[in-house]
């Protein structure tokens, strides 16, 4: 009988606690691809809307969701108008509904092209892995093809300007914000930010291309320009990988002296095809510290692999298989205001936000949910 009773009681807590909380919603990017020759840009978003899993079904590492939707939002953006338009809005397919993801393909004249991919049901393997392949353009609705064309129109692969390149630009993105650089000789800076409802807005509406040519050559800066420099932030002068082994590797960011203060220190790995890593911490930093290290290890660099890459084309994922990946891991310093960070609040301080680079290589073999690491070099 005490059996009896107990298993009801486990039985009655087990069906009370697969429960669900309130409805939430989160965007993330997925790509971003340049349109060549052009100052114009698009970027694939994954919208979701989901009710986060609660009691026994948030166990043991936060449970799976209830998702209500899931949809691609593909944004184009025009820095020579200003303009940010939504150019698609397309909601997964049943075929697609689990581990649902989206890559934009590239650019063929004024069409741009996106693959859809998942899976019908939870856990399939990758080659179960089904794709949709659409064509986008202005004024007009997704037309679903079989394939996109071979001879899609290439951007730089470099980022440097390419002989011949008259029309410069370089996009880079992490999973909310998106920084742009219209000029080869300065850094890039962060122009766009995505909202959990999917929306993109730009916020260094102070850092246009250009804004700096508006004074005439050797007339004084106004007053309030001058006295910003006694306020300056701390800068990021460049970024190093200082000792790796078998298990990871360390890197130091190298600031310069500015002024005392709390900073988020945000720090990026990707490899182009997906983000791999993204931390964000607050630190305190004072005259005497022009050097932070920071130590990532490879368990942690290709966790995603086994949850949100598995059963992706994310080449070091991808089981059964060796691949050589470059990577670009980027760390930007953000000064912390006493205030919520609202858009309004980065507009005004956009400019004092800097960030650094560095590139590394790594030679991999995937098996049995295990990336083993067999190389890796700095560039």
């Amino acid at each position: 009988m005490m059996w009896v009773k107990s298993a009801g009681v486990a039985a009655m807590l087990l069906v009370a606690g697969c429960t669900y909380g309130p409805a939430e919603e989160r965007a993330l990017i997925e790509n971003e691809v340049v349109r060549p020759d052009t100052l114009q840009f698009a970027v694939a978003v994954r919208y979701e809307r989901f009710r986060p899993a609660t009691g026994i079904a948030a166990f043991p590492n936060g449970g799976i969701p209830k998702y209500l939707e899931q949809t691609i939002i593909v944004h184009l953006v025009d820095l020579s108008t200003d303009d940010i338009v939504e150019l698609a809005r397309i909601e997964a397919p049943d075929q697609l509904l689990s581990g649902f993801s989206a890559g934009l393909v590239g650019w063929k004249g004024e069409t741009l092209f996106l693959v859809l991919s998942g899976c019908p049901e939870p856990g399939c393997p990758i080659d179960q892995r089904q794709f949709r392949y659409f064509a986008l353009s202005a004024n007009a609705e997704p037309r679903r093809i079989g394939t996109p064309p071979e001879d899609i129109d290439q951007s730089p692969g470099m980022l440097s300007r390419a002989p011949g390149e008259e029309v410069y630009m370089r996009v880079s993105a992490d999973s909310r914000m998106i920084a742009v650089r219209t000029d080869d000789s300065e850094p890039s800076i962060d122009r766009y930010m995505l909202q959990n409802s999917g929306e993109l807005l730009e916020i260094a509406l102070n850092q246009k291309a250009g804004a700096s040519k508006s004074r005439p050559p050797g007339e004084p800066r106004p007053p309030s320009e001058r006295s910003a420099d006694k306020t300056r932030s701390e800068r990021i002068k460049r970024i190093e990988i200082d000792e790796f082994d078998h298990t990871g590797f360390s890197f130091s960011v190298h600031i310069s002296e500015g002024a005392e203060g709390s900073y988020r220190l945000k720090t990026s790995i990707d490899d182009g095809q997906a983000v791999f890593l993204e931390e964000a911490e607050e630190i305190e930093l004072d005259s005497s510290k022009t050097k932070i290290i920071r130590y990532v290890s490879f368990e942690q660099l290709f966790q995603k692999c086994f949850d949100e890459f598995q059963g992706s084309t994310v080449y070091p994922c991808i089981e059964n298989t060796g691949a050589k990946s470059f990577f670009t891991l980027e760390s930007q310093l953000i000064p912390i205001k006493d205030k919520p960070q609202t858009i309004s609040n980065i507009r005004n301080n956009v400019s004092l936000t800097s960030a650094g680079k560095t590139e590394f290589s790594v030679d991999t073999f995937t098996k049995d949910m295990k990336v083993k690491v067999n190389d890796f070099r700095p560039l």
